[in-house]
């Protein structure tokens, strides 16, 4: 057994910055960066160029409100979303009692920020993209280490799971961190009962696509043709650029929000702290992106692309365990569209979408006509392409939610301390109380850069 003073499980960006800031302190404490998912390419390949070798296959139950369909829920395949709002990051303090998860007051920098600097690893800091993390070891109610592919690790500390908003409740889960009775049905032994994976949300995407003509000139192909990529991948690795530096891929993303909701009967019948999320003026309820053009190679058809993303989700999932086997996938029911409020909000961001269509087709020769698109306004036709054409956003979280103690629903704490037990700690989007609108790669690294100093100043680090 391998003994370290914090081990740190995750891949993604809160992993890397508690990682790195911990192991940079003052103190030099052995950290171990477990991150067996995805070890770095050298090559440089982008998600956006092979999905499929940056991504754990992962489907969805059959959700009911799109068609009995089953939604890939696999991380890297699809455009993460932003948001012109900060909204729900300052609610998120009000519901955990902690100032420090204000969007405000979090200063300003003036001086430029140097994103690379050189590849530095300091000698206390290990990682090992080989092992995978099959469950946490405890003594009594104190975390010790962590069980993995290649044998058992222990750190004197603390335990950080960063390991996303799916991977991370089901490590808890697989432990012995649960609701009592799933964990008995499948004879793990119970450390600690919490309602983990009761209240995962997630967004939904919906793509609206219209066929236009040549004067249309700036188009995605350029990203799938070979010899453009390795041009691309050659200037990414020198330094020189980011990838597509010459493509404008992505218009300013459109917000904005529905008088149908504000106006819904539906409100009145959840909680408060929903109730005022969706009537605050800073809350987008929806908003979306245009896309370039593109052609499918079949059709011969050029297209233009908008995503509809309704921002606003009421609607409450679950994630358990198919098994006790740490490589069996989970069982996630995101619970799309349960929630009239959100079937509402779907219908109206995608009637903002069509409409807008509608505006440019007025204006120009070259909007054709629609491609895959609702039949008409009606609510019932937008609602029936919702339930064929709708797809995850990827933006998961709140299935290990932060919450006052008091609260029923709590999982961890405002310190991310997992409730019940010792030297544990959850950073990752499962812990987010509601859905954030924003983007979905900022909050990770927030939340990082916070357990960071709190780890720091707990252990007298520096």
């Amino acid at each position: 057994m391998e003994d370290f003073d914090f081990i740190v499980v995750g891949d993604g960006p809160s992993a890397v910055t508690i990682a790195q800031r911990l192991a940079s302190s003052s103190s030099r404490p052995s950290v171990l960066h477990l991150q067996a998912w995805h070890a770095q390419r050298p090559d440089g390949t982008a998600p956006a160029v092979d999905p499929c070798s940056w991504s754990q296959p992962l489907m969805s139950t059959p959700q009911a409100h799109l068609g009995g369909r089953a939604l890939s829920l696999a991380a890297g395949h699809a455009l993460g979303g932003a948001s012109t709002s900060d909204a729900y990051l300052d609610a998120w303090a009000e519901s955990v009692g902690d100032a420090s998860y204000r969007a405000s007051g979090q200063g300003a920098r003036s001086e430029p920020q140097h994103v690379f600097a050189g590849h530095t690893k300091p000698p206390n800091l290990t990682v090992d993209c080989l092992s995978q993390p099959d469950r946490i070891i405890f003594d009594g109610k104190k975390a010790t280490g962590i069980s993995t592919s290649n044998g058992t690790v222990h750190a004197s500390k603390e335990i950080l799971l960063c390991a996303g908003a799916l991977r991370t409740p089901q490590l808890l889960l697989l432990s012995g961190i649960g609701p009592r009775d799933h964990l008995a049905a499948l004879g793990i032994p119970l450390v600690c009962a919490l309602p983990i994976g009761k209240a995962l949300k997630d967004s939904l995407m919906i793509p609206v696509l219209w066929e236009v003509g040549p004067a249309f000139t700036d188009s995605a192909d350029w990203l799938f043709d070979p010899e453009t990529m390795r041009a691309h991948i050659r200037q990414f690795l020198n330094l020189e650029t980011n990838l597509g530096k010459d493509h404008p891929s992505l218009l300013p993303i459109v917000s904005g929000q529905s008088d149908a909701v504000l106006d819904s009967k539906d409100i009145p019948t959840l909680s408060p702290r929903s109730q005022d999320l969706i009537r605050h003026p800073a809350t987008s309820h929806w908003e979306f992106c245009v896309l370039p053009t593109g052609g499918s190679p079949n059709s011969g058809r050029r297209l233009l692309q908008i995503n509809a993303y309704p921002q606003v989700v009421c609607s409450t999932g679950s994630l358990q365990l198919a098994s006790k086997d740490a490589a069996d996938p989970p069982l996630v029911d995101p619970n799309y569209l349960s929630q009239a409020i959100d079937r509402q909000n779907a219908v109206d961001a995608v009637r903002m979408v069509t409409r807008f269509f509608a505006v440019l087709a007025s204006l120009s020769n070259d909007i054709l006509g629609p491609h895959s698109a609702p039949a008409s306004d009606d609510e019932a036709d937008v609602l029936a392409f919702i339930k064929e054409s709708a797809a995850t956003a990827r933006h998961y979280s709140g299935a290990t939610p932060m919450r006052t103690r008091q609260d029923e629903q709590a999982c961890v704490d405002a310190d991310f301390c997992v409730l019940g037990v010792e030297g544990l700690r959850v950073t990752d989007l499962s812990v987010t109380p509601l859905l954030p609108v924003i983007c979905s790669q900022i909050t990770p690294n927030i939340l990082g850069s916070i357990l960071a100093e709190k780890l720091i100043q707990k252990h007298s680090l520096e």
